[in-house]
């Protein structure tokens, strides 16, 4: 199945609204709850995030307004809930809930796609990204563009180290340190992290270019270490992580 343009109706018809009800139940998610259960609460985080740029409460409630959304996340026209009412539900919604459905999301694709590879190798994709949050709501997190005796930074960085197989997230690192505002640590652990087996490759930007990391890449397995030139003005960095 072509996934590059996957509706969410189509994304959701593969998670019933059994499944979610099972799960909220062993979560006990929707406990004293009658409006905003834990399944609608998903489905409208799920829309959001796939179909909005910039996701926030005011978002969120905006989608509630429309029918159409309504219909497909399973609430009928009269249905009202107050902003204060959202943001304490997303506060307090086990997280522990959205990470049984990703699980089951992530057997869901195992069962209809296919893991994809390149002329017979298995890519394992290595990148980092920030995500920014206003200073005054997160105590912690990585401070960029002013050193450290400078005004207040209005904004925090969670670092977000993913490798992933071309469909599906293999492992996630979080980094909320200073010293990891360079991307030299966070991606060589994220790659150290991984399982490779003898026709695996590595494909991480150039964040990490330290010759040390390299060369303790290149022992243990005896790897090849070579450049992909990108589209872009930067260079993709690779390594073969096979013995050779």
């Amino acid at each position: 199945m072509n996934t590059a343009k996957l509706p969410v109706k189509t994304l959701l018809g593969y998670l019933p609204d059994e499944v979610l009800e099972t799960l909220a139940l062993d979560y006990q998610v929707d406990k004293h709850v009658k409006k905003l259960r834990g399944a609608l609460v998903f489905k409208l985080l799920l829309y959001g995030v796939l179909t909005t740029n910039e996701l926030s409460l005011n978002v969120l409630m905006a989608l509630l307004e429309k029918v159409g959304i309504r219909h497909l996340i399973g609430v009928d026209a009269h249905f009202t809930t107050k902003r204060n009412s959202l943001a304490d539900r997303l506060a307090q919604l086990d997280c522990g809930y959205l990470k049984a459905i990703f699980k089951q999301v992530l057997k869901l694709v195992n069962q209809h796609w296919p893991t994809p590879t390149v002329q017979g190798y298995q890519l394992h994709l290595v990148d980092s990204t920030l995500v920014a949050c206003s200073a005054k709501l997160l105590g912690l997190g990585i401070q960029l563009g002013r050193k450290a005796n400078d005004e207040t930074h209005r904004y925090k960085h969670i670092k977000f180290s993913i490798g992933y197989d071309g469909l599906k997230p293999e492992t996630i690192r979080f980094y909320d340190q200073q010293t990891h505002a360079s991307d030299e640590t966070p991606l060589k652990e994220t790659i150290e992290s991984l399982a490779f087996s003898a026709k695996d490759v590595a494909v991480f930007d150039a964040g990490l270019q330290n010759r040390l990391t390299f060369e303790q890449f290149n022992k243990p397995l005896r790897r090849n270490v070579f450049l992909l030139p990108a589209s872009k003005p930067t260079v993709v960095t690779s390594f073969w992580l096979s013995s050779v």
